[in-house]
């Protein structure tokens, strides 16, 4: 059972149908960043640590051979990296308890690489504090890369930024 607030769901279906885009379905927010990496390296079956910063929140997702294993969202986003100095270490600091509880777990093998996603822009003090803490290979992609969208869908689900994750309910689409 996932209890969604109504308002939520409705702002994403808002914005996808003003950039003409009808959803088939709607997942949790890790399903739909494990659908995306999914459909970005349909091939790729590692083991990866998938972080999508947005807005206001951060998914810390752990796929384990291409399976998504262990996720966790918390409250921190792009707005902590805006107008925080220390915002960086602050997710830095997040990502690293989520790896952790995933270790305590014995869930899976320990990550050695993170693929970093979502709506970040100060991307440079991020990726150098990511490196720095956790010594392992750390990536950045785009969430759009890897999807053919014309400029009028690209604008409407930009434009939308502060509302919900682009990966996300990208990954939703390509589940359908």
């Amino acid at each position: 059972l996932v209890v969604v607030r109504e308002d939520v769901v409705n702002n994403c279906l808002k914005a996808l149908t003003t950039s003409r885009i009808s959803p088939f379905v709607i997942t949790m927010n890790a399903l739909g960043l494990a659908n995306w990496y999914h459909h970005r390296f349909p091939q790729q079956n590692k083991d990866l640590c998938v972080v999508d910063i947005d807005f206001k929140t951060t998914v810390i997702s752990v796929l384990n051979r291409g399976k998504l294993v262990f996720s966790r969202e918390v409250n921190k986003g792009m707005e902590v990296l805006e107008t925080s100095e220390a915002g960086a270490s602050e997710i830095v600091m997040e990502i690293q308890h989520s790896l952790s509880a995933y270790d305590k777990e014995e869930i899976g093998p320990a990550m050695k690489e993170i693929l970093v996603t979502g709506a970040v822009k100060g991307i440079e003090k991020l990726a150098m504090a990511l490196r720095e803490a956790l010594g392992m290979e750390v990536n950045f992609l785009s969430p759009l890369d890897g999807f053919i969208l014309n400029e009028a869908v690209k604008e409407g689900v930009l434009g939308q930024a502060q509302d919900f994750s682009f990966s996300k309910v990208l990954g939703s689409l390509a589940a359908a």
